[in-house]
């Protein structure tokens, strides 16, 4: 028949439609598929971007900070500098102190023994001198020792009255000031 030859035809052709149409909607749903991971990608991609872009501002801040921070050691490091060289000095001046007071120390000391030796020399001096006196007075006559007893008081009464004198004239002069 005719007929059947045109309806296999048919049916061939409405099998090849039917598989392009097929192959057209697999494309199309693979096509959406792909769109929407492509859609996907760009809103990674986009979120990606603005990470990114918040890294690189905090990375501004950051170096920002270091900048500071170095600024704020370099600072402190001068301070400490400073510091240290005003102690340097502080401690050469006390190492130089106690130098000049260690030589006035021993000058002292010098000075000091001198004095002790001088003071036994004078005394042996007073008591060889107070030995010579007694052994002269005793020597002299009885009225000379009582005469050379007059002369000591009145000199001693003497230089008491100039002591007298010179307190009160001094006292008054002060009063006079004031």
């Amino acid at each position: 028949c005719p007929h059947c030859v045109n309806c296999t035809n048919k049916n061939i052709d409405l099998e090849s439609e039917l598989r392009k149409v097929r192959e057209e909607l697999t494309n199309s749903l693979q096509l959406k598929e792909e769109k929407g991971d492509l859609e996907k990608m760009r809103a990674e991609h986009t979120n990606l971007l603005i990470d990114m872009e918040r890294m690189r501002a905090d990375r501004i801040h950051i170096n920002e900070a270091i900048k500071q921070e170095k600024g704020v050691l370099a600072e402190m490091e001068r301070d400490k500098r400073s510091r240290y060289n005003e102690l340097m000095e502080i401690n050469d001046r006390i190492a130089e102190s106690e130098r000049v007071l260690g030589e006035q120390r021993a000058q002292q000391k010098r000075d000091l023994d001198s004095l002790k030796t001088e003071a036994e020399q004078l005394k042996k001096t007073v008591t060889e001198l107070n030995i010579q006196k007694r052994t002269w007075y005793t020597r002299l006559p009885r009225p000379s020792r009582l005469l050379l007893r007059t002369v000591v008081c009145l000199r001693r009464r003497s230089d008491r009255r100039k002591e007298i004198l010179e307190e009160t004239s001094t006292s008054t002069t002060l009063r006079k000031e004031k």
